[in-house]
């Protein structure tokens, strides 16, 4: 129902209408690669996780998605790259502008929603469906332990990334109010398991607040918390 592009780095964000008159929103990212995108999709309408910066945990959750809808969203996502006039310049060089990636980092929890977003995967992971390959669909999560925990045993492909933005843990409890039901410790050690079963490299996402969350003491928390696992982590500013 409509759409906004960033000029500054082309972003394009989708706000999609449901059946049932729910909004919610699908985000196309440029790569590095030339006519080359993702897509992040959302996973619910709203959130239940209530992570205090994060708009969508003001709205509560109102539901689930389906699979179809997720699937939804990247394919019209998809088809929009064929009539984008931002992209004609890109047409006219021959190149032929794809998604390539997707990522369930949108609004909702997607492990809160775990068999629909896994089912959306499978789709878009499919040869016969999306033609994204496994290792470019990307899942994030707040740090659900028992789910980690499935998926890890269930062996899935797709790149895992876990949104910690503390490891302070009184600190990690106010900012991810999930952390009060799964402490570092816990989710550190389910980690550990899905980095033994599968033998890669753990994300984490790291909300950078100015005052909050950038001091020596985060270093040496995370440095003691984690430094036994290999990790990667991902610096995602507010704002500028």
């Amino acid at each position: 129902v409509d759409r906004w592009r960033d000029e500054h780095d082309g972003f394009v964000k989708f706000a999609f209408r449901h059946p049932d008159g729910a909004l919610t929103e699908a985000v196309r990212i440029p790569l590095e690669k030339k006519g080359r995108f993702t897509v992040c999709l959302s996973s619910q309408v709203g959130c239940a996780m209530r992570c205090v910066f994060c708009a969508t945990g003001r709205l509560g959750l109102n539901r689930s998605l389906r699979a179809w809808e997720m699937v939804a969203a990247l394919v019209t996502v998809r088809d929009a790259l064929a009539t984008d006039p931002a992209l004609a310049a890109l047409r006219a060089e021959g190149v032929v502008p794809r998604v390539s990636g997707a990522v369930f980092q949108g609004q909702g929890e997607p492990f809160h929603n775990y068999d629909e977003v896994i089912q959306a995967a499978r789709v878009l992971s499919n040869p016969c469906g999306g033609r994204i390959t496994q290792e470019a669909i990307t899942i994030s999560t707040v740090g659900l332990v028992p789910q980690i925990e499935r998926y890890a045993r269930e062996g899935h492909l797709y790149r895992l990334i876990v949104s910690l933005t503390s490891a302070v843990e009184e600190r990690r409890k106010a900012l991810l109010p999930v952390a009060g039901r799964f402490a570092l410790a816990e989710l550190v050690r389910v980690l550990g398991a899905y980095q033994d079963t599968l033998g890669k490299r753990i994300t984490l996402a790291w909300v950078l607040m100015q005052g909050v969350n950038l001091g020596d003491d985060e270093v040496e928390a995370l440095t003691r918390g984690l430094g036994g696992l290999p990790i990667r982590v991902n610096l995602i500013d507010v704002n500028d």
